[in-house]
């Protein structure tokens, strides 16, 4: 599909080039409109976080790993936070980059929340309340290449049979949000979901993957584990000075040939997984209207659309 390319501040001189454009007619304006900022509305300080509950939530993993997060539903008329209309609502699961909690997501879920989105946002495992084994405390400081951060794997695989136990949740309309090592987890928990015996419990709708990296913690993130997703559309982000990640990204690029609903968005010095939020002030807001105008807006399964 396309690549994104995301401006900085515009300052006297891109004002001047503004108004060239304009005078020059619709084709020019269209061409600047192409890397114009998606939205006015900047996420600073998200709107209605008054209006909505957030529920702390903790279920367990299938090596005996209690995994806590917070599950949060779209504003209703009774301010209690549950459902009483009986709506399902689709779902967002969020899971974050190494040495971060779920809190580094909440600014994009409350947003989500109003409109219309569920979400989940987990812990992984060794991080802010995820820290317990059975008796055995996890730290993920301590946390050795390789397997001990492969089992993040579980984390999503539990936390998707989590969601298809809520009641307000729409099985057939899930969304899943990775930065780092959560979205490496977000790629090699899916497909091992899928191949699970609840698949057909939950439909996985798009995936939004900040800065996945290949051997990235002893953790594979191949061309092959993408495209073993399938045609599941993909909004890639990378930033130039994050080498790695950005590599990582680029070699998916031939992947568009199989999957059009593939996204690929480049950032220069922004930095790793949800830092980029503090270096771009307009990522989350562009992915926000990539899911509510590319995903959710979809009447149709994105399976099928692929094949139209």
């Amino acid at each position: 599909m396309k690549m994104i390319r995301s401006p900085y501040s515009i300052n006297l001189f891109m004002s001047l080039l503004i108004a060239l454009f304009v005078c020059m007619g619709p084709g020019a304006a269209c061409l600047w409109a192409a890397d114009s900022p998606p939205s006015p509305q900047v996420i600073i300080n998200p709107r209605g976080y008054n209006q909505l509950k957030f529920e702390p939530v903790a279920f367990q993993t299938i090596d005996s790993v209690t995994i806590a997060g917070t599950w949060i539903n779209p504003p209703v008329a009774d301010q209690t936070g549950n459902q009483s209309n009986g709506k399902k609502n689709p779902v967002v699961l969020f899971l974050p980059m190494l040495g971060e909690t779920e809190l580094s997501f909440r600014d994009m879920a409350a947003f989500l929340a109003h409109d219309g989105w569920s979400s989940l946002s987990i812990n992984l495992r060794g991080h802010g309340k995820s820290t317990l084994q059975g008796i055995r405390r996890l730290d993920w400081k301590q946390f050795r290449p390789g397997a001990d951060f492969e089992a993040i794997n579980k984390d999503v695989e539990a936390a998707l049979g989590y969601v298809i136990g809520r009641p307000e949740a729409d099985p057939s309309f899930l969304v899943i949000v990775g930065a780092g090592v959560g979205a490496n987890a977000a790629i090699h928990g899916v497909r091992s979901f899928q191949n699970g015996p609840s698949a057909g419990k939950l439909k996985i709708r798009a995936m939004v993957l900040l800065s996945p990296g290949h051997g990235y913690r002893g953790v594979p993130c191949k061309y092959a584990d993408i495209a073993g997703l399938g045609a599941i559309p993909i909004f890639f982000c990378a930033s130039f000075d994050d080498k790695l990640s950005y590599d990582t990204v680029q070699s998916f690029r031939p992947l568009e040939t199989l999957n059009r609903g593939l996204t690929f968005h480049f950032l220069e010095k922004a930095g790793h997984g949800t830092t980029m939020f503090t270096k771009n002030s307009y990522l989350q807001q562009q992915i926000i209207d990539w899911l509510n105008t590319k995903i959710k807006a979809k009447d149709t399964d994105p399976q099928e659309k692929q094949n139209q």
